[in-house]
């Protein structure tokens, strides 16, 4: 079988606590505990108005973007260079920039792609490298208006540290949840769990904390500005915890699933890993897990952890690996199929074709 890359590595691995066993129960907050400070009780309510308002009335795009609105997305050319299309899917710039080789520490030279954020944080253009060495850099703001800049922008890396806006900082799961200004949000009671959630595909990035009882049921649930866990019709994923764990909140509730069920306990290293979370359905690669993993056998499963045979990537499951459109974009997947390539999405739908 393919050689799957690091990254899936760290899909399966890469997270700091449990999510506990499947659960479908709606989203309860309640009161700190007993004994917790009287003065934490009485602090205004965590605000739930985003600094940035889209037009409700307006269409969706093609590739709807995280953030909504305007945006850029990158794809690799068969020249091997990147390109960049917008987010109904046209195209805005031919394939001629170097693709990122972070990875390689090996390398001669390092060339990156990386997004700029403005003061609140949402998207605002894309620098990409251009020439041997990756020598020249050009910023492009989301309308695809393009310029030569001397380097990457300072805003070029997110503006929120998401991993210090929540507390407790440690790998504790019991204890207190406190908003930035260190005021009281949540103290734990006897059998529950404080459960971190990162985003999918995988970043070092705290999404938020979700708390689970001794029974597996969410009972409290925040972002990472200390605000409530909005909840939205859109499935939204999250990785929970070491070893395989996932969460999907939707309508006001949470379903959780351990890939670990799917490993075989009597091999060493065996492990299994998610190479796409949708609505409806994961596809699992499991096989032995040492520097990186070897796949010996991809399937799709839904949330129950039933196998299925009718998933809608099932024609692009084999031998192909399945690169998204990035952050903004985790939706979106980069397939090759019967001589096309491009974009789908979860539906197997062709967004893009080269």
């Amino acid at each position: 079988m393919k050689k799957l890359f690091a990254a899936l590595l760290a899909l399966g691995l890469l997270a700091l606590a449990g999510c506990g066993e499947a659960q479908k129960d709606e989203i309860t907050t309640t009161e700190p505990a007993a004994g917790a400070s009287t003065a934490a009780t009485a602090t205004e309510a965590p605000t739930t108005e985003e600094p940035f308002t889209l037009d409700p009335n307006r269409p969706m795009a093609v590739m709807e973007p995280a953030q909504g609105g305007p945006m850029l997305y990158t794809f690799t050319g068969k020249n091997g260079k990147l390109g960049l299309i917008n987010q109904d899917g046209e195209l805005v710039a031919q394939p001629q920039y170097e693709p990122s080789n972070t990875w390689n520490y090996s390398a001669e030279y390092l060339v990156d792609v990386k997004y700029s954020y403005d003061a609140n944080g949402r998207v605002n253009g894309i620098t990409l490298q251009k020439g041997e060495r990756g020598e020249q850099f050009v910023h492009y703001t989301l309308d695809g208006e393009s310029r030569p800049v001397e380097g990457f922008p300072e805003n070029s890396e997110r503006i929120i540290d998401r991993n210090e806006t929540l507390y407790p900082y440690t790998e504790e799961t019991t204890g207190t949840i406190l908003d930035a200004g260190k005021k009281l949000l949540y103290a734990t009671k006897p059998g529950e769990e404080i459960v971190r959630l990162y985003p999918i595909p995988y970043q070092l990035q705290l999404m938020g904390l979700v708390v689970q009882d001794a029974g597996g049921n969410v009972v409290f649930s925040v972002d990472h500005n200390g605000r409530p866990m909005q909840s939205k019709t859109q499935a939204q994923f999250f990785m929970a915890g070491y070893g395989g764990r996932y969460c999907k909140l939707q309508n006001g509730k949470w379903t959780a699933i351990n890939l670990r069920q799917f490993t075989d306990p009597s091999r060493e290293g065996h492990d299994a890993a998610a190479v796409v979370v949708a609505e409806d359905y994961i596809i699992v690669a499991t096989g032995p897990n040492f520097e990186s993993m070897y796949v010996e056998e991809a399937f799709a499963v839904d949330w129950s952890g039933k196998r299925i045979d009718d998933c809608p990537l099932a024609p692009f499951l084999s031998p192909n690996w399945f690169p998204t459109a990035g952050e903004q974009g985790p939706n979106y997947l980069w397939v090759q199929h019967e001589g096309k390539r491009g974009y789908v999405n979860h539906q197997g739908e062709w967004l893009f074709v080269e």
